[in-house]
């Protein structure tokens, strides 16, 4: 890990109340959250909006928004993410045989017609420079609401800039999913 992240005892008040918080939720502070409390300002700001778009926002279903947060934790390569949203993704009803084949989704029969328009927009939401197809766009539009695909397109926004940022600071993973290093929905964190 490139920069180290801060314990209770370094945080002031605001972030030890965060840091209760998360421990509550996955049973300890993620490693993430020890880092980005360098940035107290930020972090808070952070929890903000995955709260907005994570837990507020409901308009699209759970297993959906996981699959793409999963296919853009692959794309960018971060062990963190990709651990920690198979293990959620598990509890949303994304099987291991679905894991297995998110690398392949478009030719898996394991993804509906509307998990897979998810996948190709979250795809290119992650390619620089973004220029989503009008094509890849019109058959997002076929299973989807204007809310929905806002909510999509915030879900995606915000696993890029999270793995993006544990990637480049080489946060590892906190070992929140069973799965092997050589199962398939972590190569590319293992190749990256």
């Amino acid at each position: 890990m490139r920069v180290e992240g801060l314990e209770r005892k370094q945080v002031g008040w605001l972030m030890r109340i965060g840091y209760s918080l998360m421990a509550r939720r996955y049973g300890k502070v993620i490693t993430p959250a020890k880092v980005w409390a360098r940035i107290p300002a930020a972090s808070i700001g952070m929890a903000f909006a995955m709260w907005g778009i994570e837990e507020v926002s409901k308009g699209l279903d759970p297993k959906i928004k996981r699959l793409a947060n999963l296919r853009t934790a692959q794309m960018v390569g971060c062990p963190f993410c990709i651990d920690i949203i198979s293990s959620i993704g598990q509890k949303e009803g994304i099987s291991d045989e679905q894991m297995d084949a998110l690398g392949d989704f478009e030719r898996s029969p394991l993804f509906t017609t509307a998990e897979r328009a998810a996948l190709r927009y979250a795809e290119e939401i992650c390619r620089t420079p973004v220029k989503v197809p009008d094509p890849v766009f019109a058959e997002l539009k076929r299973h989807f609401n204007s809310t929905q695909i806002a909510e999509l397109t915030a879900q995606v926004a915000l696993e890029n800039l999270r793995s993006r940022f544990n990637r480049a600071l080489e946060i590892p993973s906190d070992g929140f999913c069973p799965l092997p290093a050589e199962h398939p929905v972590r190569q590319h964190a293992v190749n990256a």
